[in-house]
């Protein structure tokens, strides 16, 4: 896509690549909310994303924290199979996934399962 719209002279600004920013993207909260989207499938993603798993609570009460190793493992492993840094932004919330953690300039970001 990227080759082809160059080829017809369209101006790239950007990243060129895709973001998935739970907090600041309304169909992804909806998504994490109703449980359609966990912190597993943004790592999966994180191949194809620029900054990898960014702007997502987290459970801490509820997370395991070896599952949340394994997560970050398969994070790693993407940062180094695309040769890129990727991160992960993760927000520590005392409530349970499926629930809405409340911050001002957000509204609110879902408590993401993993």
């Amino acid at each position: 896509i990227l080759r082809n719209a160059i080829n017809a002279g369209i101006d790239i600004t950007g990243f060129n690549e895709i973001m998935l920013s739970v907090a600041e993207d309304n169909l992804l909260k909806e998504k994490a909310l109703k449980g359609e989207l966990k912190i597993r499938d943004l790592a999966i993603l994180s191949a194809y994303c620029v900054a990898g798993i960014d702007m997502v609570a987290i459970s801490i009460t509820d997370t395991n924290k070896y599952d949340l190793l394994r997560i970050l493992y398969d994070l790693y492993a993407a940062a180094n199979v695309k040769k890129n840094i990727l991160g992960a932004r993760l927000i520590p919330a005392t409530t349970s996934p499926g629930e809405k953690l409340v911050i001002d300039k957000f509204n609110y970001i879902p408590v993401t399962r993993l």
